[in-house]
């Protein structure tokens, strides 16, 4: 000490100031590179820049805060400076969260309702409404009831069990079912398996690829009038025409169809029925030509029925 004391002494006033100021320097220096713990607020008007890993223990803040690189919370949480976050755990979010372009691989559950964009509601109960379309690409598995105001696209849709549409139906733009149950198709309807129709009614039937169109396809049963049929060695041995009148009324038949008719037990074995048609002299019955082929009995007149099948 006295040495430095005495070199003190010897240099001038001017040179004493300088190594002093640079004496302050270095302990400066030296001070800022250990580590500082300060247990009181700090407050700047400017930027607070740090340069190494910083621990914060309790952060909050009331304004916005800036990270320029990836942010870390408890070694679990992860933010980039894109804006991605990366959760090890869960995420809890007491108040409305908005999600501008939201995407998940993992499974995602709602302890509340969910509104997406205002349009389309979940209820905790699993309620699904939908005020615009629903398009689905994929299989869709609905364990409760969906339901939908608008109108609903199914690129593929299947079901192993029963569904109920209130509403009209619409396949592909051709096919189309009604509340009521009817289904109007403008192409083929291609059944592979059993069919059972309890009611049918059909403008126009073909079966097989060349087989002839049916407009309508009508059977039953028509009476004669009490008619006498001669024997034929008797002057009036020529075929007798008898009206038979369906069991239907007049408008089972109409002129134009091609009926055929068969002869039952009421007609004697001696007696043919030669012809018929829907042409007959009384509208709605058919004309039958019988002719008695035995030479000695002429049976008394009787009322005859026949069966028959009418097509067009």
């Amino acid at each position: 000490m006295n040495r430095i004391g005495t070199y003190l002494r010897s240099i001038t006033r001017t040179t004493r100031t300088v190594l002093l100021g640079l004496a302050v320097i270095f302990v400066s220096a030296g001070i800022a590179q250990a580590a500082t713990t300060i247990s009181t607020n700090i407050e700047t008007a400017g930027t607070l820049s740090v340069t190494g890993v910083s621990t914060l223990t309790n952060a909050s803040t009331t304004n916005s805060a800036t990270v320029a690189g990836p942010l870390w919370i408890n070694g679990n949480a992860t933010t980039t400076a894109a804006g991605a976050l990366t959760l090890q755990s869960t995420l809890g979010v007491l108040g409305l969260t908005s999600l501008a372009g939201a995407s998940t691989t993992g499974a995602v559950s709602i302890a509340g309702d969910l509104t997406v964009n205002g349009n389309a509601t979940t209820t905790a109960a699993g309620a699904l409404s939908l005020q615009s379309t629903l398009g689905v690409t994929g299989a869709t598995t609905l364990s409760s009831t969906l339901g939908v105001t608008g109108v609903s696209t199914f690129t593929n849709a299947s079901t192993t069990n029963s569904a109920s549409i209130a509403g009209p139906l619409w396949i592909n733009g051709n096919a189309t079912t009604t509340g009521a149950g009817a289904i109007s198709t403008q192409s083929t309807l291609n059944v592979l398996g059993n069919t059972t129709l309890a009611s049918t009614t059909a403008t126009t039937m073909k079966v097989g690829q060349v087989g002839t169109g049916m407009t309508r396809i009508v059977s039953g049963y028509c009476v004669t009038a009490s008619t006498a049929l001669p024997a034929s060695s008797t002057a009036s041995s020529t075929p007798t025409f008898a009206e038979c009148t369906p069991s239907g009324g007049a408008s089972v038949i109409s002129s134009g169809d091609r009926v055929f008719v068969q002869a039952t037990s009421s007609l004697p074995s001696y007696i043919i029925l030669q012809s018929a048609s829907s042409t007959s002299v009384t509208a709605g019955s058919i004309s039958t030509q019988l002719l008695n082929t035995s030479t000695s009995t002429s049976p008394a007149e009787a009322i005859y029925a026949f069966n028959f099948w009418a097509f067009q």
